[in-house]
């Protein structure tokens, strides 16, 4: 720790030390141990100025405020900036290796890092307290009373090493945030001047900005709400940071939790683009004047089309709880998923439509979209209960309804399919190394199969058959067929979705080259046929970036947000195929179809190169 390349963030000193040291030493990797606000502030700064951030945090999560289907949506931001994040890692120590720190794990291999950073929490500083008699609480913090006094008449102590009460819950708490600090310090002035003023305790409303993402909480999580034994419930909505037809509109995820008996807030977590400051402001302050959820949807909050919807997010959360009270509606939640009927005691409804459904669906639910509903009525059981998912809860909610005033007894996912991806995805997790040296060996092999070197010639083709079935086998793994394989397995946070976009765009990335490189060898000798499929080949090339074009165009993803094709459809939540125009149409049919003859050409010259003797007679093929 003693190390001039190891720091610790506490004062403004601290941080004219570590940019100055980023500055001068320019160093290109960097280590940070802890993920709370400090750890996550820093990452930003030192990834904006070019270092590669990795990230080690003991718990699963970052940002122990949010509960962990919130902080994942935060763990995506982070990672598709380029921060990687060793999560459940515990830090045992560090070791000065040269020009570079060892940060020493305890069930991994050590990290090399230029610089390390320590941000694992904040310990109140209360060694004068204790060494005067002052009465300590939970953690070694000061003991205080409303007054912001000591154990001790006449001494006062206030902000990071005082114990306060909880707002929400009333139990003791070490709440370490620059509001309350500041609340209590003019609480103890005044109070030594004389006066009575009290604090009433604190509620730890934060924000917190992460690149071009905010995270925001107020009051309790449901961990917090399990451990305090109070029974709640919670709703779960994505909704827009102003009128969705004005142009600029951001989607945040809102979840706000509320106590089952007295229907008093809890809680509140907002993760998000704009707006969401101000939501989580407007939340905050109706658990400070004690309102119950339901009250929510009385609040009368300023609305013009820039700034909001007529129906403000916080109405909406309200609007959400008072359907669930009321009977008109009931739901289940992400982590309940598992636990639903399978041996077709129920109906499972997924009312997506087709293509977002194509794209990534809960198992053994059953796609029938919003919009055709009605029609295939007929079809399902009035008997059985129905468990409807969409993408972020209001078109499962709608479906609810319509089924409820049909006689069907139906609940809907909280949060939708959007929540449940991002915290869990029923895919299996595969690294990419093996993957890339089977391509990397496929592409070698074939290069010398080219060249006429007969002996690598058949390993070539055994090594691009071996491709082919990895490909298949990637391909089963992201459609209905991981079910009959009964493939499921759960990943944390979503991340094996990007995975397995980023492994589907390299397959069919290296899929192009070992064509490209088997095409020679299957034109020769005709110099006709050769020119005949190098001519396909460009076309086929010059379709696919147009599709890329019209997909980042049409999706509005940016020229900084430049997945590779697949990982592009995979990762971004919008209805792909309902956005595309009939060229995007044309040209991917045409791209499909050139891929099978692609296949079948190199498929019969393989098993030629392979079987000669046997089946030479197709060889015109």
């Amino acid at each position: 720790v003693s190390s001039e390349r190891v720091f610790t963030l506490r004062t403004v000193e601290d941080t004219l030390r570590i940019r100055r040291f980023v500055e001068d030493q320019k160093p290109k990797t960097a280590v940070l141990a802890g993920g709370g606000f400090i750890g996550l502030e820093m990452a930003e700064n030192l990834a904006e100025m070019g270092v590669s951030v990795t990230i080690v945090q003991r718990p699963k999560q970052l940002l122990s405020p949010l509960d962990a289907d919130m902080a994942s949506f935060v763990h995506a931001e982070m990672r598709r900036h380029g921060v990687a994040l060793r999560l459940g890692e515990t830090v045992t120590g560090f070791r000065q290796d040269g020009d570079s720190v060892l940060t020493l794990l305890e069930e991994s291999e050590p990290l090399r890092s230029d610089m390390v950073l320590l941000a694992i929490g904040v310990t109140p500083d209360t060694h004068l307290a204790k060494e005067a008699g002052l009465e300590l609480g939970i953690r070694g913090s000061i003991t205080v009373n409303e007054r912001m006094e000591t154990s001790v008449p006449d001494i006062y102590a206030v902000g990071d090493a005082v114990e306060v009460s909880h707002f929400v819950t009333g139990q003791k708490a070490l709440i370490s945030l620059a509001g309350p600090a500041n609340k209590q310090g003019r609480i103890a002035a005044d109070n030594i001047c004389g006066g009575n003023r009290r604090f009433t305790g604190s509620q730890g409303s934060s924000v917190l900005k992460l690149f071009g993402l905010t995270a925001a909480s107020t009051g309790i999580n449901e961990k917090a709400a399990q451990a305090a034994g109070i029974a709640y419930d919670k709703v779960v909505l994505f909704p827009a940071s102003h009128a969705a037809y004005y142009p600029g509109a951001q989607s945040m995820a809102m979840k706000v939790l509320y106590e089952k008996e007295s229907l008093r807030l809890l809680g509140a977590q907002i993760v998000g683009g704009e707006g969401v400051d101000k939501r989580i402001d407007v939340l905050a302050t109706a658990i400070r004047a004690k309102m119950t959820a339901l009250e929510l949807t009385e609040l009368d909050l300023s609305y013009a089309p820039p700034y909001s919807s007529a129906k403000d997010p916080v109405n909406m959360a309200g609007f959400m709880i008072e359907d669930l009270e009321s009977g008109k509606v009931r739901q289940f939640h992400w982590n309940e998923v598992e636990d639903l009927p399978y041996d077709g005691s129920a109906t499972l409804l997924d009312v997506r439509t087709e293509g977002e459904y194509r794209r990534g669906h809960l198992n053994g639910f059953r796609n029938i979209p919003l919009d055709d509903l009605r029609e295939h009525l007929d079809e399902l059981d009035r008997g059985k209960p129905v468990y409807v998912n969409c993408q972020t809860g209001l078109r499962s909610y709608l479906a609810c309804r319509l089924l409820t005033q049909y006689g069907f007894s139906c609940a809907h996912l909280s949060g939708g399919y959007a929540i449940f991806s991002m915290f869990m995805t029923n895919i299996v997790y595969l690294k990419s190394s093996p993957i890339l040296i089977v391509l990397l060996l496929a592409a070698v092999c074939t290069v010398c199969a080219c060249f006429g070197l007969q002996g690598l010639a058949r390993a070539g083709s055994i090594v691009f058959v071996l491709f082919i079935l990895s490909t298949v086998f990637l391909c089963l793994v992201a459609s209905d067929s991981a079910e009959i394989l009964n493939i499921h397995m759960i990943q944390e946070d979503g991340i094996s979705r990007i995975i397995r976009g980023t492994l589907e765009s390299t397959s069919k990335n290296a899929e192009l080259f070992v064509l490209l490189l088997l095409l020679p060898q299957i034109a020769k000798p005709q110099k006709k046929r050769a020119c005949t499929y190098w001519f396909l080949t460009l076309v086929f090339l010059f379709t696919e970036v147009t599709q890329f074009i019209i997909l980042s165009v049409l999706g509005d993803f940016g020229m900084k947000q430049m997945f590779p094709y697949y990982a592009l459809t995979s990762v971004i939540d919008i209805s792909i195929f309902q956005r595309l125009d009939s060229l995007h149409v044309t040209l991917w049919i045409f791209t499909a179809l050139f891929r099978c003859t692609l296949y079948t050409i190199c498929a019969a010259k393989c098993a030629n190169m392979l079987f000669s003797k046997k089946i030479s007679r197709f060889s015109p093929l």
